[in-house]
């Protein structure tokens, strides 16, 4: 009995901490943090795709107990050729909290809306907004606290830049917080085909402001989280990644799906319904856009 427990202790550790080899490229440890409750996914429709940002230029080790680097902007060329991408579906005991959007404060009203919502004291006003943000963010701040210990099984995605120079790794303009890269997941189908089970979900309007791309140095990693599901439909899975116009794909790995997944009938209706407006041609480059298509 007790080698039994050490024996699953063993591969506990070894799971999380030790250096895993991958064509001669040695993946980095990843310690998780803490949490309460591990959450399991399984969706009834293709979903948006979940993702989490990890972290940057990372060589021997990633701490999640850590404050994350983004790392720095600099102008500079991009190599196409020299990312590879690998997804550790081996480890099984890996678990993140997925962060939420945050919601803007209220914005305060300006003179010229004043006398067209007759309020009587505009300063007024707007401190009893302020003083409802501040509750609102006090609110906010106790449940992040119960929600950051709430972790879901996802799997760790590497990105490595295989190059002796540094290279661009596109951060997209037209997603939620927690879409950091162009990241989706894909599943071969019953008829032998690789499919998307998830999609990169778009917005009508998004706001562009403090955006930057990160910079991946010479033989280091960007790591992110990207949500397991589950189901009763065992497939071939791999991560399809698009950086600027070039498509990369990940490893092929085993896990389960439900099939419903490969069905794009709904994103579809929902992109043709708030897009086709604006034409044809546009409407076609937000559907290579949510399926990352070029």
């Amino acid at each position: 009995m007790k080698q039994t427990i050490f024996g699953v202790l063993f591969f506990t550790f070894y799971s999380l901490f030790a250096q895993v080899e991958i064509t001669n490229i040695k993946l980095p440890k990843i310690i998780l943090s803490e949490y309460d409750s591990i959450l399991s996914s399984s969706v009834d429709r293709m979903a948006p795709v979940m993702s989490q940002f990890l972290g940057i230029n990372i060589k021997d080790s990633l701490d999640l107990n850590k404050k994350k680097d983004f790392g720095r902007y600099e102008e500079i060329n991009r190599i196409s050729d020299s990312i590879s991408i690998y997804v550790d579906a081996n480890n099984t005991n890996f678990r993140v909290h997925f962060w939420s959007s945050i919601p803007p404060p209220p914005p305060l009203m300006e003179n010229k809306r004043y006398s067209k919502l007759k309020i009587e004291n505009l300063s007024a006003y707007n401190e009893l907004m302020e003083k409802k943000w501040d509750s609102m963010a006090v609110a906010l701040e106790k449940q992040w606290d119960i929600e950051r210990r709430q972790h879901q099984i996802a799997y760790p995605v590497y990105i490595f830049n295989n190059s002796s120079k540094k290279t661009i790794i596109q951060n997209p303009v037209g997603g939620s917080i927690n879409k950091d890269l162009y990241v989706i997941l894909e599943g071969i189908d019953k008829n032998g085909e690789w499919q998307p089970i998830n999609y990169w979900e778009q917005f009508s309007f998004v706001c562009g402001t403090g955006h930057r791309n990160y910079v991946l140095n010479p033989k280091s990693f960007l790591i992110v989280a990207i949500k397991k599901y589950s189901g009763y439909y065992r497939t071939k899975l791999r991560v399809k990644f698009k950086n600027f116009d070039d498509i990369h794909y990940s490893n092929v790995f085993d896990g389960y799906i439900d099939y419903c997944q490969f069905d794009k009938h709904e994103v579809l209706e929902d992109l043709n319904l708030r897009f086709s407006y604006r034409g044809v041609e546009y409407l076609r480059e937000r559907v290579n856009r949510t399926f990352l298509d070029k």
